[in-house]
């Protein structure tokens, strides 16, 4: 019953009403080709789509009247068998009383014209009939319209289908079945299909950040599906790291009518955002049940020991490369096989079984045709694996979507995609006195010296209007690396060292809890993934012999954005950054900023053993021979007298 329901719409629109006289009211002019034999028609279908093939069946056929709207002594049609057709009719269960004494073609047109008739019988008759058409007539494609020419007058069902040597293409789906009364008539293809959008809260983060990600699909007209199916598949690169924290909502549009105090009629529309639940609680006659609106699935491997279900993708597990490969061969008995969580090894799914039942927190079911947009957000945290630079770090998304009102069968819209970026910020720390005016560069390097990194956070009581200031410490990890050095018994051993690169995990306001950023043996250290924004580099130990900077440097990192390629996926235009304001080395390219810091060396004072002392022995010998003089003096005046 789900092949033909989306033919509901389109006859309602087209209003072809049959009966013994049939009217329909037609989309184009009736100029019909005239030849000794008979008149023939064209149905043309617009916006038509390449490698689709659209099929005519004659349901009716009978005498077209003058003005194109009246269908006369009607009969069943050359593609249609009306003796199963009607038989079908009388045995289902909605229908079967309205065609009980229906005997001829006619019989069953006067049903379908009478007042009685509801848009709820036309899609099961239309179902229905689609079992019993044989045969028809194609067309021919060109400059996205579909042509079927030769048609003798007749009421006609229009069925697309897909090409032998076609593929459904990414947004793309099958029109629904058109109803037409022959003229020479254009109609518009019926297909619709959903698109996809995704944003980001932060295009740039720390490692450790958390960012949010927004996922908007649109709801197309649902009209003549039994259910439609509506998956986001989300993929993250391994530089983010997913969290469960899956929140649905939808965008729902309601009209409603009314009088004002004049006594006219008024109509009101609202625009409302609807939480949808992954469950909700429903009244029933026996009391109440849980129905579910959408389940959420991780990536990750299920351990299988039956491989025979030729539907699915098994995996195996490489030691080589630490990762699961799609098997080629599933039927080793030594080797362990796996089936992905997710259909197609993305990060998540968030797997809507059915859009046309969704039910919000109170238990109510939404109408489906109120919904234009389903919105899905969660978060992820940027980890070590962050790509640092232009390439980023990447999240794409497309929506997989029932395509056949006609029938089964889904389809994939393309591919939405958005970038989170991080950078690195690397430090070289030099003398300050040996900067060579000609080469200009510093020809010494220190090492040993320590630094802490952090940025501030100003917030204000707006009860007293008081001003605090939180300093939010950078904590990282160091890569090693080993060495080999002499032991002290002379022997070679390995030791494991830091190398002075420094990823970020993590901020506190603990000073004490605060890595510790010491310069290498080349005098540099990396700081690997940070966010633009302003930080502050303090240094708290000074090489040996050199002098503690007296002030944190002020060092502001800075970047814009651009589609360089028209892709739809931003790049790294520029990237600048400055220390203390002036201006530093950067490559956006890589993501990377260079400072300099310079210490100076400290000034040197006199040691024990040096002038100082060799003053005060030069005055005490003075001193001790003025002292001789005056002795030799005094017992010389005291000889005289």
């Amino acid at each position: 019953m789900s092949k033909m329901k989306r033919l509901a719409s389109l006859l309602l629109a087209l209003a072809l009403v049959l009966a013994l006289g049939v009217s329909a009211f037609a989309d184009g002019e009736e100029d019909g080709t005239d030849t000794e034999e008979e008149t023939t028609y064209t149905i043309t279908i617009s916006s038509a789509t390449s490698g689709h093939v659209y099929t005519a069946y004659q349901i009716f056929s009978g005498t077209l009247s003058e003005d194109g709207k009246t269908l006369s002594d009607v009969e069943w049609g050359d593609d249609v068998n009306g003796t199963n057709l009607l038989a079908a009719l009388k045995a289902d269960s909605t229908l079967g009383s309205l065609f009980a004494s229906c005997t001829t073609a006619a019989d069953v047109a006067e049903v379908l014209a009478s007042d009685s008739w509801t848009a709820d019988y036309t899609v099961i008759f239309a179902d229905i009939a689609d079992s019993y058409v044989s045969g028809g007539k194609t067309g021919t494609y060109s400059e996205g319209s579909y042509k079927i020419e030769g048609l003798s007058a007749g009421y006609y069902l229009v069925i697309d289908t897909l090409a032998e040597d076609s593929t459904m293409a990414d947004g793309d789906a099958y029109s629904r079945n058109m109803i037409q009364l022959v003229t020479n008539v254009t109609v518009a293809n019926k297909a619709v299909y959903p698109t996809v959008d995704k944003t980001v809260s932060d295009k740039d983060a720390s490692i450790g950040d958390t960012v949010t990600y927004t996922l908007t699909g649109t709801v197309p007209d649902t009209t003549g599906y039994d259910s439609y199916t509506y998956i986001f598949h989300d993929t993250l690169s391994s530089g983010l790291t997913y969290s469960n924290s899956v929140k649905v909502t939808a965008t729902v549009t309601t009209t409603t009518t009314g009088v004002d105090d004049d006594g006219n009629e008024i109509t009101s529309t609202k625009t409302s955002t609807v939480t949808i639940p992954a469950t909700a609680t429903v009244t029933t006659d026996d009391g109440s049940e849980t129905v579910t609106n959408y389940t959420v699935v991780v990536s990750g491997y299920t351990e299988v020991s039956d491989t025979s279900d030729t539907t699915v993708t098994y995996y195996t597990y490489s030691n080589e490369t630490d990762a699961y490969e799609v098997a080629s061969d599933t039927s080793d008995s030594d080797t362990t096989y796996y089936t992905a969580n997710t259909t197609d090894g993305c990060t998540v799914e968030i797997i809507f079984s059915d859009i046309t039942s969704l039910y919000d927190e109170d238990g109510n079911l939404i109408d489906v045709s109120t919904i234009s947009k389903i919105t899905v957000t969660y978060t992820a945290t940027l980890n070590e694996n962050a790509v640092i630079g232009t390439d980023g770090n990447t999240n794409e998304v497309y929506v997989e979507y029932s395509n056949n009102p006609n029938g089964s069968g889904t389809g994939t819209t393309e591919t939405d995609e958005v970038v989170t970026f991080t950078f690195e910020l690397d430090v070289t720390k030099v003398d300050g006195d040996s900067y060579d005016e000609d080469t200009k560069t510093y020809t010494d390097v220190l090492s040993g010296a320590e630094f802490v990194l952090y940025y501030t956070v100003t917030t204000t009581d707006e009860t007293t209007n008081t001003k605090t200031t939180t300093k939010y410490y950078l904590i990282a990890t160091e890569a090693t690396e080993e060495q080999e050095v002499e032991g002290d018994d002379g022997s070679a051993k390995t030791i494991t060292v830091g190398t002075g690169t420094y990823t970020v995990t993590g901020w506190t306001t603990d000073k004490t809890k605060a890595t510790t950023l010491t310069s290498a043996s080349d005098g540099t250290f990396e700081i690997i993934g940070l966010d633009t924004g302003t930080y502050y580099l303090e240094e708290t130990k000074a090489p040996d012999g050199y002098n503690l900077l007296a002030n944190a440097i002020t060092i502001v990192i800075s970047a814009t954005y651009k589609d360089t390629d028209n892709d739809g996926l931003d790049e790294v235009e520029a990237l600048t950054a400055t220390a203390d304001s002036k201006s530093l080395t950067t490559d956006s390219s890589s993501g990377t900023v260079s400072a300099t810091v310079e210490n100076n060396a400290g000034s040197t004072l006199p040691s024990t053993g040096g002038i100082g002392t060799t003053i005060f022995y030069v005055i005490g010998s003075i001193m001790v021979l003025g002292a001789v003089v005056l002795l030799i003096t005094r017992k010389r005046m005291s000889k005289a007298e």
